[in-house]
């Protein structure tokens, strides 16, 4: 009962509660499926962000930015209401998932100051609700920018 009830956490620079942190990540993992907005940022939580989340089809504000999160990031085909993604200024590493860029409703995606590598996927050029787009102070992410065919 109560999941049918939750919608939104925000837990935003709470660094007093950081002896709470695997509550709330496990918390996160039992509910992801139910969750429309997940704010956490300035938490300087660690860790990687849980898989069960990536799949939630009703997630539609991911910010998770300013912690110590890290590894690689994935996103799912069944994000369809996906619109906002902050994952600015954490430790994320590998590529830019190419996928990320199919999700329909995507209009928002931020990633400074983390560790990704590669070039951006070309389906990048496919996000047609992509308004916002903000990758300055990566580490080492090619300078190869795909170029969409205009014809």
């Amino acid at each position: 009962m109560l999941a049918s009830l939750l919608y939104q956490i925000y837990l935003i620079n709470s660094r007093t509660f950081m002896y709470l942190v695997h509550t709330v990540w496990h918390t996160i993992r039992l509910l992801a499926q139910f969750l429309v907005e997940l704010m956490l940022n300035d938490n300087s939580f660690s860790g990687t962000l849980p898989t069960d989340l990536m799949s939630s089809c009703f997630l539609n504000v991911l910010q998770v930015q300013r912690n110590i999160l890290e590894g690689s990031i994935s996103f799912t085909s069944d994000l369809k209401s996906l619109n906002t993604v902050d994952i600015s200024d954490n430790r994320f590493s590998g590529t830019l998932p190419a996928i990320l860029f199919t999700l329909p409703s995507l209009a928002v995606f931020a990633a400074t100051t983390n560790c990704f590598t590669g070039a951006l996927p070309e389906t990048i050029c496919n996000a047609t609700l992509l308004k916002t787009l903000v990758l300055d102070g990566l580490q080492v992410l090619s300078r190869r920018i795909p170029n969409r065919n205009l014809i």
